[in-house]
C-alpha cells in the first residue's frame, strides 16, 4: 500500500522539534536544515507559498544535493526548479503533476536567495510518495 508523508522544508538548521508548516521570515540569503528523508522517497513534489515580501526585487528557492564524497551541497541538473518570485504566491507546485521528481541522492537542502528584496515570508512542504515495497 502506498503512503505519503509531509516534510516541512522551511526549517532553519537551528530549528529544534518538528513543525508542519510554519511560515519562515528571512532577511538574508540562507539554507534550511539537511533533509535525509527525501532520499528514501519513491517520488517527491513540493508546494510553496509566499505570504509577504518587502523591498521589491526577487526571491529564489533552490534544492541542493549533498555530494557524499565531499559533504558539499551542489545544484544538480535533475533537481526540481523553483520559479523566481517577486511577490506573493499561493499553492505553487513543482514539479508539475505529470513529472514527479525521483530523488537520487542521500541528503538535500533548500536554499533561498533574496535579490534586492529586504524580507520574505514563505513556507515550503514536500510530499514524499513511498510505495511501501
Amino acid at each position: 500500500m502506498a503512503r505519503k508523508s509531509i516534510v516541512n522544508m522551511s526549517q532553519l538548521p537551528t530549528t529544534s522539534g518538528i513543525t508542519m508548516s510554519n511560515p519562515l521570515t528571512v532577511t538574508t540569503t540562507g539554507v534550511s536544515r539537511e533533509f535525509y528523508e527525501l532520499g528514501s522517497a519513491d517520488s517527491v513534489c513540493f508546494y510553496y507559498d509566499i505570504t509577504a515580501t518587502a523591498g521589491g526585487g526577487t526571491f529564489q528557492l533552490a534544492l541542493t544535493e549533498r555530494d557524499p564524497a565531499t559533504g558539499v551541497f551542489l545544484t544538480q541538473t535533475d533537481l526540481p526548479a523553483f520559479a523566481s518570485e517577486s511577490g506573493n504566491v499561493a499553492n505553487v507546485r513543482t514539479p508539475t503533476a505529470s513529472t514527479l521528481w525521483v530523488p537520487q541522492g542521500e541528503c538535500y537542502q533548500l536554499t533561498w536567495t533574496l535579490t534586492t528584496m529586504t524580507s520574505c515570508t514563505f513556507s515550503v512542504v514536500a510530499i514524499l510518495n513511498n510505495s511501501g515495497g
